[in-house]
């Protein structure tokens, strides 16, 4: 029982620790004193309970220690003892192991977290200042959330909408606030281009076209709600969006990929290959976001090792979990 709550008491004091990290980095990147001060209190209560966890781990071992010679060394009390002084010395060595990782996290060197969040931070904010610098945002964006394509993703596929020819078609598979960038550079270039984005969700078109429209570009985007339906695909059957919504789409230039969530299934992209690939526009780009995770990188590779007309997919640029793939 007094293993069990010392247990307890250090898993609690770790994770007070992970918090205080947490904190502490936060409050580095938004100079708050405040944090900073609430980080320190809750890293010293932490380092407390986890010293004192130690502490009455080592007062066991020296008891543990000095028993064999009461109790018999090659008695059945002896071997019992020799057993539980190993479980307490291993248990000592966990808990310091552990303690040692997260204070680890705390160093500003390149492994630690604060150095982890001031990268994302800096990279975000560079790209969200350059799309403001070339995109006039005139009104309330599409809300951000952690399933939002990253600035520097949006920024990627503002660059490639600047670069296609009069009259090219984009289509975007899942909406949201890279729509929003989407429809602001064609109207930057002067309308000529056309967005076609499909969603599962009702709400989020909604949300989306709400956007377009309080910022003037809601004419340069057909939104398409497109349920997931039982597709068949050389995977078996998977959910993808229903033809009926995107049979018209014909000479994509710019097919950015996005959706379905990776929670609708294992390979849940995989059918845009096989469904639209046909439908690409010679030279076309490709965008591939999520990359970072295992379904999409082996997407990525599909989609390489795939001949599209007389062309061959191959990869011109590559970001932090985005990939530019272009027909050739």
């Amino acid at each position: 029982m007094i293993r069990r709550k010392l247990q307890l008491l250090a898993i609690g004091g770790l994770t007070a620790l992970i918090v205080a990290a947490t904190l502490a980095a936060v409050g580095a990147l938004a100079d708050s004193a405040i944090l900073a001060g609430v980080s320190t209190a809750l890293a010293s209560f932490a380092l407390a309970v986890l010293f004192g966890v130690v502490f009455v781990l080592l007062r066991r071992l020296s008891a543990a220690v000095s028993r064999p010679a009461r109790a018999g060394a090659d008695g059945l009390a002896g071997r019992e003892t020799q057993r539980e002084v190993a479980e307490l010395r291993s248990a000592i060595r966990e808990v310091r192991r552990q303690v040692s990782e997260v204070q680890g996290t705390l160093r500003p060197g390149p492994g630690g977290l604060r150095s982890a969040l001031r990268h994302e931070v800096l990279r975000d904010t560079a790209a969200l200042l350059t799309l403001h610098d070339m995109l006039p945002v005139t009104a309330e964006h599409v809300p951000l959330t952690s399933y939002s394509a990253l600035p520097d993703t949006a920024l990627m596929l503002a660059q490639q909408v600047r670069e296609l020819p009069s009259g090219s078609t984009v289509v975007e598979v899942g909406c949201g606030a890279t729509t929003l960038w989407l429809a602001l550079a064609v109207q930057q270039r002067g309308g000529d281009v056309r967005i076609v984005s499909l969603e599962g969700s009702a709400d989020y078109a909604e949300v989306t076209r709400l956007a377009l429209e309080r910022n003037g570009v809601a004419t340069h985007v057909d939104v398409r709600v497109a349920a997931l339906v039982a597709t068949e695909t050389r995977l078996g059957m998977q959910q993808w969006y229903d033809p009926a919504r995107w049979s018209d789409l014909c000479d994509i230039d710019l097919l950015f990929v996005d959706g379905p969530a990776g929670g609708t299934g294992p390979m849940a992209r995989f059918p845009v290959m096989e469904l639209l690939s046909d439908r690409l526009a010679p030279g076309a780009r490709i965008v591939v976001d999520d990359v970072h995770r295992d379904d999409e990188q082996e997407l990525v590779k599909a989609w390489c090792e795939r001949t599209v007309g007389c062309e061959q997919p191959r990869e011109v640029e590559r970001r932090e979990r985005t990939v530019l793939l272009r027909l050739s």
